[in-house]
C-alpha cells in the first residue's frame, strides 16, 4: 500500500513540476524581476529618507511628515500584505 502511495506521489510531483514549468514559460521576466526586488523597494520607503540619483547627483527626500501631535505620517502608502507573488 505504501509503495502505491509513493508511485502516485511521484506521478503527482511530475505533473505539478510540468505545470510549474509551463507557467514559468508564460510568465513575463519583468514581472518576476519586480517580485524578486519587491522587498528592497518596500524597505527603501521604510527608511527615513528615500535616496535616488539624477545626473550623477544624489537626492534625499523624507519619506514621512510629522503631524501636529508629532505622529509620523508616511508620504507613500505601500501594501501591508505579503505573498509569493
Amino acid at each position: 500500500m505504501k509503495e502505491l502511495e509513493d508511485v502516485e506521489n511521484d506521478d503527482l510531483k511530475k505533473i505539478i513540476n510540468l505545470k510549474i514549468d509551463q507557467i514559468n514559460l508564460d510568465f513575463d521576466p519583468r514581472n518576476q524581476k519586480t517580485i524578486d526586488e519587491w522587498n528592497d523597494f518596500y524597505n527603501s520607503y521604510k527608511e527615513e529618507f528615500y535616496k535616488f540619483t539624477v545626473r550623477d547627483k544624489e537626492f534625499k527626500i523624507a519619506t514621512a511628515t510629522r503631524s501636529l501631535s508629532n505622529s509620523k505620517i508616511p508620504k507613500v502608502a505601500l501594501p501591508k500584505f505579503t505573498s509569493w507573488g
